[in-house]
């Protein structure tokens, strides 16, 4: 990608699992050569607004997906389950947890035209138990 700026080039994948990796990771679009990021929950600021200030000139936007937990990625036989979907689901203000589905809509809104003056930003789907 000649006169990107090294950001927003896609970096050669981490050897292990990349889970405790900070920053960003490239997310391969459908049917687009562009990449689209996201950034890490650990660095939700002022990484996401150096992002979002580079690569803004070139038309990417850098917008960040914050959930307060979702209950149905917990092993089904972890034996701490319930007690963790409880909390979950107890911290939220309105008595449920966002879904996969959610999360998915919200990722689908903010890479859709709609979106399209969302950037250095996080979408709050965490039914509220985390203030903005």
């Amino acid at each position: 990608m000649p006169g990107v700026p090294a950001p927003a080039r896609a970096p050669r994948a981490a050897k292990g699992s990349g889970s405790r990796r900070t920053g960003t990771r490239p997310r391969g679009r459908p049917g687009t050569s562009r990449p689209s990021w996201r950034c890490r929950p650990t660095t939700p600021g002022t990484r996401c607004r150096q992002l979002a200030a580079e690569l803004g000139p070139y038309g990417i936007r850098v917008v960040t997906l914050r959930t307060g937990g979702l209950p149905e990625t917990i092993p089904a036989n972890l034996d701490q389950r319930e007690v963790i979907e409880r909390d979950i689901v107890g911290q939220t203000l309105t008595g449920r947890a966002a879904s996969l589905e959610d999360v998915g809509n919200a990722a689908v809104f903010a890479a859709s035209d709609l979106a399209r003056a969302v950037t250095s930003a996080a979408i709050n789907i965490t039914c509220g138990a985390v203030p903005d």
